[in-house]
C-alpha cells in the first residue's frame, strides 16, 4: 500500500511541519491591532482597553468609547482608562492639540 518510512525520516518530517504555521497564527490570544493591544475572545478580537473596562465597570453603552488618559494606547490599566462619548473625546483632543 505504500513504502515504509524509518523512524528517523518520520522525525525529520515532523520537525519540518513545526514551522508551517500561518503568518498570523497567534497561540496566546494577544496581539497588536492598529497600534492598540487586542485580546481574542470567543466572538473574535476586541481592544484590550475595552475588555479591561468591561471587566471592571460592566458593559460600555452604545456611542461610548474608551479614552487613554496618558495617550499611551498600550497602557490599559483601569486607572488610565476613561469612558467618553465620541463628541467629548473629539473635543478633548481638539483642545489638547492647541
Amino acid at each position: 500500500m505504500g513504502h515504509t518510512v524509518s523512524a528517523e525520516a518520520r522525525a525529520k518530517m515532523r520537525m519540518a511541519h513545526i514551522g508551517n504555521r500561518a503568518n498570523g497564527w497567534n497561540p496566546t490570544g494577544l496581539g497588536i491591532r492598529r497600534g492598540r493591544a487586542a485580546v481574542r475572545i470567543v466572538s473574535g478580537w476586541v481592544q484590550r482597553a475595552r475588555a479591561v473596562w468591561v471587566q471592571h465597570n460592566g458593559p460600555i453603552c452604545k456611542g461610548m468609547l474608551i479614552h487613554h488618559r496618558d495617550e499611551n494606547k498600550l497602557n490599559d490599566k483601569i486607572e488610565n482608562l476613561k469612558c467618553m462619548t465620541n463628541k467629548d473625546h473629539t473635543k478633548h483632543h481638539r483642545l489638547s492639540d492647541r
